[in-house]
């Protein structure tokens, strides 16, 4: 019995046989070896996999490999018939169970963040949807970020379960230190990363260049000569690929960057009701401002609506399955968290199926939203 997700055709939770196997059964590390055997040598549908004979040579024994391939026939990957030998039947399906996934999550960051936390639910569902066993990891209170990214030794218990072999592959919303996670990769655990940091070989990545350019494109064709850039980090982080977008934008319309500037006052509502009291206070203001980040704009537009003498356009990254309501017209530039997920759990999945997969990221650009009535308020 199968149910239909989403994403894949999976195996019933029911008469799942791997859940309760430890990380150290000798039947559930010759299943993935199998499913490598299956992925590596590119095997279809109706392709032979290598005799069991064939298969001995490798570190398990015939009873192993036997329990092995019974999972897999149960769990419609594999088909066996008598004078046929053992065949592909089903690439999508694989036992529940198989492999299991670190999911790092940074301090404080669904507590502050409501995208990261739906991003965060949205990755539980799928992972169950797909079958992966996870093991949370906390990122311990008194260890914070580097201007890199997080170190993995600040994640509660993540080098122990390494270290014993209890992890196949860690996905992440955080954002690591690339040179952390090198030798993860060299010994086949894939580092994935699911959100806005662009620093990792592997993940689905919100492609804030190409909107951000886009926006500065548009708005300087509805008038905007002037341009000031709203973010939590400001351009200087290591995820600024945004600025490179906007500076392109602006040279793209004939303005040097001159024509702009950097503003941030921390994050959060407060910080865009700060930075929306600064905006009004000065003389010379920017005619269009592009929000990086929308509970930002959510304060910075609830200000800057209460004084009608200001009125610059705005586009901002909004979360197309939440999207904030905002005082002013805004130009929305909607990110996908379930696309984002999906190709994140995409990529984990080849990566486990195949250690030699080629790292891989996907870029999703946010799109421009169709109608703007649903942003503003009436």
């Amino acid at each position: 019995m199968y149910r239909k997700t989403g994403i894949f055709n999976l195996q019933d939770p029911m008469i799942s046989q791997l859940r309760h196997l430890p990380a150290d059964s000798q039947v559930l590390k010759a299943t993935k070896f199998l499913v490598r055997q299956i992925h590596q040598r590119g095997l279809k549908v109706g392709d032979r996999l290598p005799s069991q004979a064939a298969l001995r040579q490798s570190e398990f024994s015939n009873d192993t490999l036997s329990g092995a391939m019974q999972i897999l026939t149960d769990a419609g990957t594999i088909v066996r018939q008598v004078g046929r030998g053992t065949t592909v039947k089903c690439l999508e399906r694989q036992p529940e169970g198989l492999w299991t996934i670190g999911l790092l999550v940074q301090n404080g960051i669904i507590a502050k963040f409501p995208f990261y936390a739906q991003l965060f639910s949205l990755i539980q569902e799928a992972m169950v949807g797909a079958g992966l066993r996870s093991q949370m990891h906390l990122q311990r209170v008194d260890m914070g970020r580097t201007k890199m990214g997080d170190r993995l030794d600040t994640y509660h218990l993540l080098r122990h379960d390494l270290e014993e072999d209890r992890l196949d592959g860690i996905l992440t919303l955080a954002n690591l230190v690339a040179e952390d996670c090198q030798d993860l990769q060299e010994r086949g655990i894939p580092v994935v990363h699911v959100g806005s940091w662009e620093g990792l070989p592997r993940g689905a990545v919100i492609d804030r260049y190409t909107w951000v350019k886009e926006a500065t494109e548009e708005l300087y064709e509805q008038g905007a000569r002037q341009f000031g850039i709203v973010s939590i980090g400001g351009c200087q982080y290591a995820d600024s690929f945004f600025y490179d977008g906007h500076l392109d934008g602006l040279a793209a319309c004939g303005l040097s960057a001159s024509a702009t500037r950097s503003l941030t006052k921390g994050e959060g509502i407060s910080a865009g009701k700060e930075l929306g009291k600064c905006l009004l206070a000065e003389d010379a203001k920017p005619d269009a401002l592009i929000v990086v980040d929308d509970r930002i704009a959510m304060g910075l537009i609830s200000v800057l609506a209460e004084d009608s003498s200001y009125r610059p356009k705005l586009a901002v990254q909004t979360n197309r399955q939440a999207p904030f309501t905002y005082a002013l017209p805004i130009t929305a530039y909607e990110v996908d968290a379930q696309e984002l997920v999906r190709h994140g759990i995409e990529i984990m999945l080849a990566s486990l199926n195949n250690p030699k997969t080629s790292p891989e990221i996907r870029w999703l650009a946010p799109v421009r939203a169709e109608s703007h009535e649903s942003y503003s308020s009436k």
